[in-house]
């Protein structure tokens, strides 16, 4: 694995009402781990050794001692959310009706060939003796992505401009997710997961990898260099001397509020630098309200100087790390800016698709023991994402095939299913007309009855 040898940062962020909740306990002594637990909060310490002094100051080393890899640490969950209870489709479907308004703003940008450049790699990573969910979760990421992608560029127009994610894309220009399976031990840790990561090739200097991890350890983690230098060779911009970063959200702050993935690949592009105006010193900022704003420290002392309503957006008076018109003479004029990151682009959007895919047809189900074989005609859409199966008006898989056997169902009970289609923006069609299906124990043939025949001997011969 490449040596960083600058300062990484793992951070993880939810909204809880206008702010974030409050900040993990002060780092315990170089070696230690790091202070007490709380797994339900996500504050797991594995691989992280506390570091006052050095390139990791005022945050821990990945791995080792002396690794010159360096985070901040996990943050934890927002106030109800156990990140160490599993969660179901249904719940992360709902979350992703509920979660940052688009108005327009967000997209997946189809850019040339889809991998030229510097581009940020989405991945679906779990480990090996976990349940593998791609088939699942994979239809979910580009919405959760194009959530991404409204952050930036929401707040970019707050300053007259455009800028959206250089995102690896697929030829037909839908969202590249590349599956990982991991070790065991490969979710334990970030350090783990990079190691790993690295070792399968995701490694490359002009990659940015953000994992979408089926994982119940933390709320988001993620790295970062120190370097607030104003040029394109800055150590966060994909230059060939300094290794890939990763940022990995694990599945119960998936497609939340406020986008804990933005603010995971913000860190990754280099904010917030600790010399901005308003540092926090523990590499996020103190003006709220912003993306990148919360108490992180116990002398952490928030300002609230922009209103509630742009808590989902980045740096508040654009004065710290991130704006598209940047005054002269400006800490933004000397220093390095996000906005100004070859991961992001400023070539405007294409008007928003609106338009959802037709609605599946023909569904048909056969009952089986204790389960339900689902078949329909696939549709035909250019931007076709995938399908929504519901069983009794609730939401239980999304599937890319146009096939599905629900399982684990009770025996001579009825049920009700419909399908829906998606569409890489977010789109969904209407519920497919609905199909019954009671599902029933293989009937046991009875046993062949056996006639006993008795012969009598016939009499002797006289």
């Amino acid at each position: 694995m490449g040596t960083f040898g600058a300062l990484a940062v793992a951070v993880s962020l939810a909204l809880v009402g206008p702010g974030f909740v409050s900040a993990p306990p002060s780092a315990a002594s170089s070696g230690s781990g790091g202070p007490a637990a709380d797994p339900d909060r996500g504050l797991v310490y594995r691989g992280l050794y506390a570091a006052d002094a050095g390139p990791c100051r005022n945050g821990f080393e990945l791995g080792h001692p002396g690794s010159g890899r360096c985070t901040h640490g996990p943050d934890p969950a927002p106030a109800g959310v156990d990140v160490a209870r599993p969660r179901s489709l249904a719940a992360m479907e709902a979350d992703q009706a509920a979660a940052l308004p688009q108005d327009g703003h967000g997209s997946l940008l189809c850019i040339d060939d889809g991998t030229s450049g510097k581009r940020v790699q989405a991945i679906y990573a779990v480990a090996s003796d976990r349940t593998d969910r791609f088939a699942s979760i994979a239809p979910l990421i580009p919405q959760w992505a194009t959530n991404v992608d409204a952050v930036f560029n929401a707040s970019a127009a707050q300053t007259g401009g455009v800028r959206h994610v250089r995102w690896v894309t697929n030829p037909d220009c839908s969202l590249n997710v590349a599956k990982v399976v991991l070790s065991p031990s490969g979710d334990d840790s970030l350090s783990n997961t990079e190691d790993e990561l690295y070792a399968k090739g995701f490694n490359r200097t002009d990659r940015k990898y953000l994992v979408w991890a089926d994982a119940n350890v933390y709320c988001g983690i993620a790295g970062i260099y120190g370097d607030d230098r104003p040029g394109q060779e800055n150590a966060n911009n994909g230059v060939s001397w300094a290794s890939p970063l990763v940022g990995r959200v694990d599945s119960g702050c998936w497609g939340r509020n406020a986008s804990v993935e933005a603010h995971e690949l913000v860190h990754m592009l280099g904010g917030v630098q600790l010399s901005a105006p308003n540092s926090s010193g523990g590499w996020h900022c103190t003006d709220e309200s912003d993306r990148m704003c919360y108490v992180d420290t116990p002398s952490t002392v928030l300002a609230k100087v922009c209103p509630d309503t742009e808590e989902y957006l980045l740096d508040c008076n654009n004065d710290d790390y991130y704006s598209t018109a940047v005054p002269s003479g400006s800490y933004l004029a000397t220093k390095w800016n996000t906005a100004n990151s070859a991961f992001l682009t400023s070539t405007p959007a294409p008007p928003p698709d609106t338009t959802p895919p037709p609605v599946p047809t023909a569904l048909a189900g056969v009952a089986g023991d204790g389960q339900a074989a689902l078949s329909w005609l696939p549709v035909v859409a250019a931007d076709l994402a995938g399908y929504r199966v519901s069983r009794n008006g609730t939401p239980v898989a999304t599937t890319t095939s146009s096939a599905f056997t629900d399982t684990g169902l009770t025996n001579g009970v009825r049920y009700e299913y419909t399908v829906s289609a998606f569409d890489a923006a977010g789109n969904r069609s209407a519920e497919s007309v609905p199909v019954t299906v009671t599902p029933m124990a293989a009937a046991v043939a009875p046993l062949p009855t056996t006639t006993t025949t008795t012969t009598t001997p016939p009499p002797p011969l006289p």
